[in-house]
This record gives structure tokens, C-alpha cells and sequence, in this order.
């Protein structure tokens, strides 16, 4: 797994064209990312309890592990955008007691 500060620098860019990451933490070294187009943290009230976090989106963590050199660059854009067009569409759950980021610009 590439440095923290690595990612943050590809997730950056990726916010201030719009998108939404979600990084769920598996451990200390580990973590997967999707670019999020609907995401629902898990609530908890008196009537009904959803145990879960569930994020539709796609899975970008092998995109990122392969390109993050260079993320200012327009080929990492134009990469990401032909990666998002070929990439499935996917509906991931995992649970509340699991430790996650969601990033995103301020008016998102």
C-alpha cells in the first residue's frame, strides 16, 4: 500500500472534479476506496436500526494503487475517466463497527 499522503493527493484531485470517495479501513494498512455515487451511513433510533454502512459506486483502489505516480497529470485523468466507464457499477456493505472516510468538496 503507497503512503497516506500519496492517496490523499489522487483523492484531491478527484474531489475538485466533482467526485466523491469513500475509504473504508480494513486495518492498520489496508483500506479500499470507491468513488461514491450514493453512500448511506448506518443509523440508529428508537423505531429502526440499519447496522450497516452501504456505499453504490466504484470500486477505485486498484485504479489508484496503479496510478497514483502522477496524479496531477492529465493521462491520470484521462485514465480515471476511461476506468470509470469500463468499471462496474457496484453496492458494497460493510458493517457500522468498520472505520471510514468520505471525501468530498465542501458543497457536495
Amino acid at each position: 500500500m503507497h503512503n497516506l499522503n500519496e492517496y490523499r493527493k489522487a483523492i484531491n484531485v478527484l474531489i475538485l472534479r466533482g467526485h466523491v470517495v469513500i475509504q473504508v479501513v480494513i486495518d492498520e494498512e489496508t483500506s479500499f476506496f470507491y468513488s461514491s455515487l450514493t453512500f448511506a451511513e448506518s443509523t440508529q433510533n428508537s423505531s429502526e436500526s440499519t447496522e450497516y454502512n452501504e456505499v453504490k459506486g466504484i470500486d477505485i483502489t486498484d485504479f489508484l494503487n496503479k496510478n497514483i505516480s502522477n496524479p496531477n497529470g492529465s493521462i491520470f485523468i484521462q485514465n480515471y475517466d476511461q476506468f470509470l466507464l469500463d468499471a462496474p457499477v457496484m453496492k458494497l456493505r460493510f458493517s457500522n463497527t468498520m472505520k471510514w472516510l468520505k471525501y468530498s468538496t465542501a458543497t457536495s
